[in-house]
């Protein structure tokens, strides 16, 4: 991620404010236009309306199929059978409720866009009806009830083709295709199998309606067909003569269906001068009609599916397309965004992480920005401040370190006073309760050393405790702590000693140091120690307790001929 913005960061860094957000506003024009470009497209409007055209021509499509297979279950076959017991009239019914129980579930299965499934549902009550039909029922009746299934099936087909919208698409081919399937073919099928009944009545002897009255509905039947094809030659032309060519593939389709057309109407014209066709030519005319429009429904179809889905696949692509290059504006503008926001947060955090460096003591701490914009003046103006800060701080720490050695360190010799000694006898004692070791204290005393400040002077007794201190300090660990306590005595602190006996040591090395003379102004003197012991915890587990008795301790030393030291006894005392 920081290889593509670092670039957008040093390019903000280059510009001036207000060519920044020239740029950035610049920048925004373009992910506006695509998405008003986008909206306005409504391409989620045209996926929709393309899938609810593609949805009511499949369901259309599935209500042809149950039109074609209740022809084929045909009244007149039913006569004088049971068809309840005939093996092949059942599974063609179960076939039947297949399909129209397939037609509830893809309404449902698409959300009900057209009809509720009551609408459907009652086909099957039509289907029963037809059913039901007694063996010796009457022709007419049989007939009646096959029709008033299909005028029902007939209905749904063109009430779905307005809902669905396919016959009002802004595609010129696709309404075309639409308009031959729902309202020149399907009509004229259903027309041609109501002119098949009304002609297998008058081949029936059996009919109840005289064959005048027969020939008459025939006649106006007949009359009616050769209208609609003469309608469906025209729209045929007008196809032929569209731009796409679309009619060309279904030319030969279209031309037996014309053909076999043609000679059912023939065949009924005959009829009407002569004697009346057999049922068997009746049933061969009419099969070949309606199943050559079946074959045309089908190829024509198949060709309006795949143009839809082609339709709904490239407004999809259109809008990703748009969805696409409209992120990719929107990413740019991201990015010169957080270039923007790294160029100018960048700049504050170091101001403010600078600024916290030099006011935590770290007198070092410069703004380096990189920039060349305003905020380069900012940079230098802070730094020169950050400069005289630096110098006052300098000044300040040089003071307040002067004054606390004179608060924590003994101005003679530079060892730890008495406060700073008590301090750290404090600390001492509560990492030995912590730690559980023992905790040496030393009270030393110089001996001799009033009879030199007396007859020497000041200065040199001066110049002799600062020599004194020094070979404490030269005898003792870094971890150990010697102080001046007052006048002419120090103490010692031996944290984390295993034993007593460690003291003694410490205190025997302390005592063979004062056996070489010091030498102060060509003044050769010698001084000795009263060394004054206690331990933690044996003589007492805080501060003053371990003072009082180290101060007894070397009070005993003083009376017993001084030069040496002593380990706390109880019956030591002040």
């Amino acid at each position: 991620m920081a290889f593509l913005i670092t670039p957008f960061v040093k390019l903000m860094n280059r510009l001036k404010y207000p060519y920044k957000f020239a740029l950035i506003g610049a920048l925004l024009l373009l992910p506006f236009v695509l998405s008003m470009y986008l909206i306005a497209g409504h391409y989620e409007d045209k996926i929709n309306i393309a899938n609810k055209e593609r949805a009511g021509m499949r369901l259309h499509y599935e209500l042809n199929r149950l039109a074609s297979d209740i022809r084929s279950f045909r009244p007149e076959k039913s006569a004088g059978v049971d068809r309840k017991a005939d093996p092949a009239s059942t599974a063609e019914q179960e076939a039947i409720n297949e399909r129209i129980q397939s037609l509830i579930d893809e309404n449902g299965r698409l959300g009900n866009p057209f009809f509720a499934d009551s609408s459907f549902e009652s086909l099957s009550g039509k289907w029963l009806e037809i059913r039901q039909i007694r063996p010796d029922a009457a022709p007419e009746e049989r007939i009646e009830r096959h029709n008033e299934m299909l005028i029902e099936i007939h209905k749904l087909m063109l009430a779905i083709a307005d809902h669905s919208g396919t016959r009002s698409d802004m595609s010129r081919t696709t309404r075309m295709m639409a308009q031959l399937l729902t309202e020149r073919l399907v009509p004229i099928q259903g027309k041609i199998d109501e002119a098949a009944d009304s002609a297998r009545l008058a081949a029936n002897p059996a009919s109840s309606v005289s064959a005048s009255e027969l020939r008459g509905i025939i006649s106006v039947q007949v009359e009616s067909i050769r209208t609609s094809q003469e309608l469906f030659r025209q729209w045929v032309a007008d196809a032929e003569a569209s731009s796409d060519s679309f009619w060309d593939k279904f030319q030969a389709d279209a031309d037996r269906y014309f053909k076999d057309t043609d000679a059912f109407i023939g065949l009924l014209e005959s009829g009407m001068k002569t004697a009346s066709p057999s049922a068997e030519e009746i049933e061969e005319r009419s099969g070949l009609s309606i199943a050559s429009g079946n074959s045309l429904y089908e190829s024509v179809y198949a060709a309006l599916e795949a143009r839809l889905t082609k339709q709904v696949h490239n407004e999809g692509l259109k809008k990703i397309l748009a969805l696409l290059v409209t992120g990719a504006g929107f990413a740019v503008l991201g990015l010169m965004f957080v270039g923007f926001y790294v160029s100018v947060v960048h700049a504050v955090f170091a101001l403010r992480q600078t600024s916290l460096e030099v006011a935590s003591g770290h007198m070092s701490g410069r703004i380096r920005l990189g920039t060349e914009d305003e905020l380069k003046e900012v940079e230098n103006a802070y730094n020169r401040m950050a400069d005289a800060y630096s110098d006052i701080m300098r000044q300040q720490e040089a003071i307040e370190d002067h004054l606390q050695r004179r608060a924590y360190y003994d101005a003679l010799t530079g060892a730890p006073n008495r406060f700073l000694f008590h301090e750290r006898l404090g600390d001492a004692i509560a990492r030995a309760k912590k730690q559980d070791v023992m905790l040496g204290l030393m009270l030393i005393d110089l001996d001799g050393f009033k009879k030199i400040n007396e007859s020497s002077g000041h200065r040199i007794g001066d110049l002799l405790l600062r020599q004194v201190a020094e070979r404490l300090t030269e005898c003792l660990r870094e971890t150990d702590t010697v102080a001046r306590i007052d006048g002419d005595e120090f103490s010692v602190i031996l944290p984390g000693i295993k034993d007593r006996h460690v003291a003694a040591f410490v205190a025997d090395k302390l005592l063979r140091g004062f056996l070489t003379p010091f030498s102060v102004e060509g003044y050769q003197l010698s001084v000795s120690a009263s060394i004054g012991i206690s331990l933690f915890p044996d003589d007492g587990t805080d501060a003053d307790s371990l003072m009082s008795k180290a101060d007894m301790a070397m009070f005993s030393v003083k009376e017993q001929g001084k030069n040496g030291y002593r380990y706390y006894e109880s019956n030591d005392r002040t």
